[in-house]
């Protein structure tokens, strides 16, 4: 039972990420991450069609850390996902 609750949890973690948002902004635009494409190459191709994108590659290390290492982020680090992610999208809104 414990090694459920703890595999659990970690399939639940980082799934708050305010990356997602991000996904779900050019999700919107008809810019879907494919099923089998990873970040950074959906980064790369949407990068070709609007440049600010590229501005997000750090925001992305962040959002995998937090999503798929054990350790998560700091609260400050935490804090610098929101803060960049919220930031990028109102200067597209």
């Amino acid at each position: 039972a414990r090694n459920r609750e703890q595999a659990s949890a970690l399939v639940r973690a980082g799934v708050d990420s305010e990356f997602y948002l991000v996904e779900k902004h050019f999700a919107a635009r008809g810019l879907e991450r494919g099923a089998s494409e990873n970040w950074s190459d959906w980064l790369r191709r949407i990068g070709k069609l609007e440049t600010s994108v590229l501005a997000l590659e750090p925001v992305l290390t962040l959002h995998q850390r937090h999503r798929f290492d054990p350790r998560g982020l700091d609260a400050a680090e935490r804090a610098v996902l929101q803060d960049e992610v919220t930031r990028w999208l109102a200067a597209r809104n």
